[in-house]
């Protein structure tokens, strides 16, 4: 006798489908995965939480990209037949009653190998959650719609690396699945066409074309795929999710450059040496010991320094035969030995001012007071700033 039919308040999500046993052996996240047994792969580093699990197990490298792009098919996938049954009200309760005896069979267990989270936590057995409705829609006619994209993704040998995780050979092993999939498929030829809002009527598809026709455009490219969705159905899908398949096209290119790289500390990595070579280059440094010892420098950015003389003497101050005596006096109490250039010091001089950045100083000859001839003399060491 089954159980009356009661309605649950967890809107269903559709995003993709993991079986039973891959789950036990990844021991992936909980709190990846929604009521309805899906992964939820909310952003980026979700799909790297995933992929991690596996990379742990498996021993190599397994690109976040391709897990968060196989997400991304999956609920475009789901979306587009979303909009197919708005169009067709009521297309997969016909679809379920096509199927007829063998949908039970069939539906009872894919739910059993592809739990939802109630019946992988042994809270109810999968007859009950099929008998179920999630937000006023019967759970079997949501689940012979998970079965349907599980066929078509095991369809696409962009995905085969990855097979495991939603293998239908299982299913075809031990349930009516392979002949409630051919019913299905002869069911939809019989149906209206479906394309996008400009289709012409007779240009128009079987909703079983449409779902197979990126692994077909695309048969070993995932990012091809997403490009193929996105310029054929980027109309119906919406700005953010048109950015969402941008980016997991991206993600998908970016770790094509990167390689096969799982990063992390294993490993040894070579010291790289610089010996033996005919360019070798012996250190020749001088010890410089007639000035260094005696060095005392200030060093200056003229921009800076013309901008503070400004605010301190109230007026404008634009370029260096501009700056107050008093100023350059100051800086000769100081008791500097050396004035750098922009390459090095100038052991010359007995003024040790570096300037870096000298605006116009066109007029060095007015410069006046004791410490001016030392700031004429820079000038002329930079022509092409005076």
């Amino acid at each position: 006798m089954r159980v009356a039919r009661r309605s649950s308040p967890v809107i269903n999500c559709f995003e993709f489908h993991v079986s039973h046993k891959t789950r036990e052996k990844y021991q992936f996240d909980e709190q990846l995965f929604a009521l309805n047994g899906n992964v939820v792969l909310a952003d980026f580093a979700a799909a790297r939480r995933f992929a991690e699990s596996m990379t742990k197990v498996r021993g190599q490298f397994v690109p976040a990209s391709d897990i968060n792009a196989m997400g991304l098919i999956d609920e475009i996938l789901h979306i587009l037949v979303r909009q197919y049954e708005m169009q067709n009200p009521g297309v997969m309760r016909r679809a379920l009653d096509a199927v007829g005896l063998d949908a039970d069979a069939a539906l009872l267990k894919f739910t059993e190998d592809f739990p939802p989270m109630a019946v992988y936590r042994r809270e109810m057995d999968a007859r009950h959650y099929l008998d179920m409705d999630t937000a006023g829609r019967p759970n079997r006619a949501a689940t012979l719609e998970e079965m349907l994209i599980l066929h078509i993704t095991n369809q696409n040998p962009a995905v085969q690396p990855y097979k495991e995780l939603f293998d239908e050979e299982p299913l075809k092993q031990s349930s009516p699945y392979e002949q409630a999939v051919r019913v299905l498929k002869d069911f939809f030829k019989g149906q209206p066409g479906f394309g996008n809002p400009e289709t012409k009527a007779e240009d128009r598809e079987s909703l079983i074309e449409v779902l197979l026709a990126p692994a077909r455009v695309a048969p070993h490219s995932l990012s091809a795929q997403l490009e193929f969705l996105l310029n054929h159905w980027g109309v119906i899908l919406g700005e953010s999710f048109v950015l969402k398949i941008l980016r997991g096209i991206d993600f998908v290119k970016e770790d094509a450059l990167r390689g096969n790289f799982a990063g992390g500390f294993a490993g040894n990595v070579p010291v790289l040496t610089f010996t033996g070579h005919d360019n070798t280059e012996y250190e020749r440094f001088s010890p410089d010991k007639d000035w260094m010892p005696r060095l005392v420098l200030i060093a200056k950015n003229s921009y800076v320094w013309l901008d503070q003389l400004s605010k301190k003497f109230q007026r404008a101050i634009f370029h260096l035969d501009q700056i107050p005596d008093e100023e350059l006096e100051l800086l000769q109490q100081y008791r500097l030995t050396a004035h750098e250039t922009d390459d090095a010091p100038d052991r010359r001089s007995g003024f040790g001012v570096f300037i870096d950045g000298l605006p116009d100083c066109r007029r060095p000859g007015r410069l006046g007071g004791a410490a001016k001839p030392a700031l004429a003399r820079l000038a002329a060491w930079h022509p092409p700033f005076c």
